[in-house]
């Protein structure tokens, strides 16, 4: 692909479940096009000056926002000569749409790209990049890096001797959607976990393994285009599920994953290692990654810092330290969260709702999409 300079973005968060699926004809479950759909203007809070997304939006909503806030990102509803597809993330099926879009065959990936893409987006080509930097970094794991080491089974015999060597055991399936296609072994019957073992295998044919943790903090590092962008604090559901990001500035996340380490260790040395592990893995792709970790809890008082999972696309990670960056005061915090509309209580908020000072959420919330879609996609503010 060129490099790329104008972008016009598009937000697929189905692309996850497209790409489980593989087919470019693939249609996702209505819940997840009702996602797509309610926040098809999201692209505007985090892309750059100048560029476009893909969705029409109330014309005085928009002005309104755009003003308040100074973005210069504009809606399109069809491709545009030397602007080039970036959507939330690649997959045959987002080819697909991005062709009937209007887009040239030549600034989109063939289908050599896309299969080898959908291959490295895999939680089993995941385990290479999380291996390689629990033995590379020792700190992260004070030592006990042979016992965090992921595995990958493709029978079911094999998950039953890391279970039996790890204990409790975190079993994914290689490509799934926000928390689903995870089981955690002790959480069912015997039997049922057989036969959920045997359906994830016979499903995508491996499963990812990783012992069941004490979780205290989830916390991710960002990249684009190969840059370190900075980190992003969240908390997620019983299921692993993302749930809220905690909008803060980037030191002040990370005192918070060496409060709860509680050592020290080098998180610049450890984003060295980390970039050039990504670098070398995943060559040809250039985009948004983010590398989710978590800080837990062992036994002797040892926390240890574990890489999980790596996102070969765009996160709400990435749209929340833009958030924090660009659109919060200096010198305050918050939080971004999406939820179903009828689960809110709230009334929706608008720019008289909150104080905004210079183009910066200081004090209280703002809905980020238009009013009328299935879900609410909120930006709060708390005071300093």
């Amino acid at each position: 692909m060129k490099p790329l300079q104008t972008y016009i973005h598009w937000f697929n968060p189905q692309n996850d479940l497209a790409l489980a699926n593989g087919s470019p004809n693939f249609t996702a479950p209505t819940s997840a096009l009702q996602l797509a759909s309610s926040g098809a203007c999201l692209p505007m809070w985090y892309a750059a000056p100048g560029d476009y997304f893909i969705g029409a939006v109330n014309a005085s909503w928009f002005r309104e926002i755009c003003d308040t806030f100074d973005i210069h990102v504009l809606p399109t509803s069809h491709a545009i000569e030397e602007a080039y597809p970036m959507p939330w993330g690649w997959s045959a099926q987002a080819v697909r749409f991005l062709e009937q879009f209007g887009f040239s065959p030549e600034c989109l990936p063939d289908v050599t790209d896309i299969e080898e893409l959908r291959r490295q987006s895999s939680r089993v080509f995941g385990t290479k990049v999380i291996s390689r930097l629990l033995n590379e970094v020792t700190a992260l794991t004070d030592g006990h890096n042979a016992f965090c080491m992921p595995a990958v089974a493709v029978v079911p015999e094999q998950v039953y001797e890391y279970i039996l060597t790890h204990g409790v055991t975190m079993i994914k399936l290689p490509w799934s959607s926000s928390g689903r296609g995870q089981q955690v072994s002790d959480r069912t019957t015997p039997k049922e976990l057989e036969n959920r073992i045997n359906g994830m295998l016979n499903r995508q044919g491996a499963v990812e393994l990783s012992p069941y943790y004490n979780k205290l903090l989830d916390f991710a590092m960002l990249w684009d285009d190969g840059r370190f962008v900075g980190y992003s604090l969240f908390d997620t559901d019983t299921h692993g599920g993302w749930l809220r990001n905690i909008l803060l500035p980037d030191n002040k996340i990370e005192q918070i994953i060496l409060s709860s380490l509680g050592r020290h260790v080098d998180l610049s040395h450890i984003r060295h290692v980390l970039q050039t592990i990504l670098q070398e893995e995943y060559k040809g792709y250039n985009g948004p990654i983010g590398v989710d970790f978590i800080i837990v809890e062992v036994s002797q008082g040892t926390n240890m810092m574990i890489p999980i999972e790596t996102n070969l696309r765009r996160t709400m990670g990435h749209v929340a330290h833009n958030l924090a960056n660009r659109f919060m005061g200096f010198e305050n915090s918050g939080m971004f969260r999406i939820s179903p509309k009828d689960l809110v209580n709230e009334l929706y908020h608008t720019v008289k709702d909150c104080d905004i000072h210079r183009g910066r959420l200081t004090h209280g919330s703002i809905d980020i999409v238009p009013p009328g879609g299935t879900f609410r996609f909120i930006f709060s503010v708390n005071d300093k």
